[in-house]
């Protein structure tokens, strides 16, 4: 018991010892405002150095340029002990450095001013003198009479460190200090200018080289963050996950669920017997037009999601952990999740009307919502090679099965039921590879009070994939437009039925010699061809209009 009370004696003693300091930038008084950048580099040094030290707790650069931003002090504005002491209140300190430094000629002088943040009282006022082009040397010497002030002890090693100079060329230091002004002030491409140059002057100056990685990286982020329409918050944190910082991934996290769970919206509650009764009915239903602004909405989300799949993946997370999965195990299982719920959805009736195509930030359409299953195959072939024990590889598996494996018979379906939705008929998957009867006769019909007639999904074509629904009996392609029919028509051998006739209207002349060769390739068809009359063309208008 004794020893555990020393230890937590010593421990609270440890933390008494620790002096929490903020460093604000220096006022220039030189009267030259060349040297204005200086104010930060000059801070940055001294963070930079006092951070070695583990009695002193500095608090970031980043957390006092927001304060001064929310309050509008900003450089060039005097600090007095008072302004001083109300700063290091806002930056949670016990003390608060300020000072200012004057450049005359080669001569520059710094003063500096540590304040007591609970009293308000000024516990040091040093003057430093010398040479401009000998500045870390000033710098080295502020640095130590402040931690002599403070009355810390410092171990041999943090010793060493603290003699460590971070650069000795002036230029290097100015170009530096202009680095930090424009990354501040979010001019990157000006600050990556700067910083290239502060390593020209000085290749060794390693604050710059990490400061210019930093830069490089926020630059990366702004360009996807403009191609992807991704959230700038959320593309940053993306970025860190290398880290491994803890609050970096639980934000990631959060922010990952929202964007997933929020904007990839799935259909779960879509009406059995009408495409009325759908959930995305609300968007249009009062006005019929508004379907395609909610799609293309929708359709721009989506590509949002396939965005941020490519940038986890491009950053190939693979230590990464955020609490026990990857990141990139998490975008590949969602991923292909979705796309399973997808294309389970375009394979059922009418339901592939709530799936929207996917459209870029800027409206073009960058992929058709027929190929969902290519990406489940690519990318859930890809989950479960690169996380073969994760617990839902067995889903994807599942998902991957049919969509993987039947392939070409897979692509013909998705074919066949474009083509009959185009023109005005819908069959789901199941439905094609079952039926024994498939009408698409022209459901054009006359206006009589209008003495004209409406076109309405009129055929052009017959495509080759048809020859696939092998259980096919009766296929009624009459009072069309199609003028050809695919070679492949007459390895239809079970068709009883075959009905290609056309209407006076708009006459299709069948060439006879086409004729012959298909009842010769389908002996056992009835090959209806010529004109319907006009007895039979009014009989089937008025069962069209039932």
């Amino acid at each position: 018991m004794s020893k555990c009370i020393l230890f937590l004696l010593s421990f609270s003693v440890l933390l008494a010892d620790t002096k929490t300091v903020a460093i604000s930038y220096f006022d220039n008084t030189s009267g030259l405002e060349q040297y204005n950048p200086l104010s930060k580099g000059l801070a940055d040094m001294l963070i930079t150095d006092l951070s070695n030290v583990k009695s002193i707790q500095i608090v970031e650069r980043e957390k006092l340029e927001n304060l001064l931003k929310e309050i509008d002090l900003g450089e060039g504005k005097f600090i007095d002990p008072n302004t001083a002491q109300k700063l290091g209140k806002g930056l949670g300190a016990g003390y608060m450095l300020t000072g200012s430094y004057l450049i005359m000629g080669e001569t520059m002088r710094i003063d500096a001013r540590l304040v007591d943040v609970g009293t308000g009282e000024v516990k040091m006022a040093e003057e430093i003198t010398g040479e401009k082009n000998t500045f870390f040397e000033l710098e080295k010497e502020l640095a130590n009479k402040l931690i002599n002030t403070l009355k810390v002890s410092i171990t041999r090693t943090e010793k060493i460190a603290l003699k460590r100079t971070t650069t000795k060329s002036f230029n290097a230091m100015m170009a530096y200090s202009n680095g930090l002004d424009m990354t501040d002030t979010g001019n990157l491409d000006e600050a990556q200018v700067y910083l290239e140059k502060a390593l020209e002057y000085d290749e060794e100056f390693e604050s710059a080289a990490y400061k210019l990685e930093e830069v490089l990286s926020l630059i990366q982020a702004a360009l996807e963050v403009r191609k992807t329409g991704l959230p700038s918050e959320l593309v940053n944190l993306i970025n860190q996950l290398s880290t491994y910082d803890d609050k970096v991934c639980d934000d990631f996290a959060q922010k990952y669920q929202t964007m997933v769970y929020g904007l990839a919206v799935i259909p779960d509650s879509v009406g059995s017997s009408s495409y009325e009764n759908s959930w995305l009915a609300l968007g249009f239903a009062a006005k019929p037009e508004n379907y395609y602004v909610v799609m293309l909405e929708l359709g721009k989300k989506y590509y949002t999601i396939y965005q941020l799949l490519e940038l986890l993946l491009s950053k190939d997370l693979k230590d990464s952990r955020c609490g026990s999965v990857n990141p990139n195990e998490a975008a590949l299982r969602d991923f292909s999740l979705w796309c399973i719920t997808i294309s389970n959805y375009l394979s059922f009736y009418w339901k592939d009307k709530l799936i929207p195509d996917m459209y870029d930030i800027h409206g073009e359409k960058v992929l058709d919502k027929w190929d969902y299953d290519n990406l489940l195959v690519k990318y859930g072939t890809q989950y479960i090679q690169r996380f073969p024990y994760s617990d839902l590889v067995t889903n994807v598996a599942t998902g991957l099965q049919f969509y993987a494996e039947i392939g070409e018979q897979n692509d013909t379906l998705w074919a066949i039921q474009k083509w009959v939705q185009n023109h005005g008929v819908t069959y789901s998957q199941q439905q094609l590879m079952e039926i024994d009867t498939l009408d698409m006769e022209s459901r054009e019909y006359y206006y009589e009070n209008e003495g004209g007639y409406s076109s309405y999904s009129l055929l052009d074509n017959v495509i080759p994939e048809i020859a696939y629904l092998k259980n096919l009996k009766v296929l009624n392609l009459s009072r069309n437009r199609v003028k050809t029919l695919p070679k492949e028509i007459e390895t239809m051998t079970n068709l009883q039925v075959l009905d290609i006739r056309t209407h006076p209207q708009y006459v299709v002349q069948y060439d006879e010699g086409f004729i012959d060769g298909l009842k010769q390739a389908l002996p056992s068809t009835d090959v209806r061809h010529g004109m319907m009359s006009d007895e039979e063309f009014l009989r089937r208008e008025m069962l069209k209009r039932r």
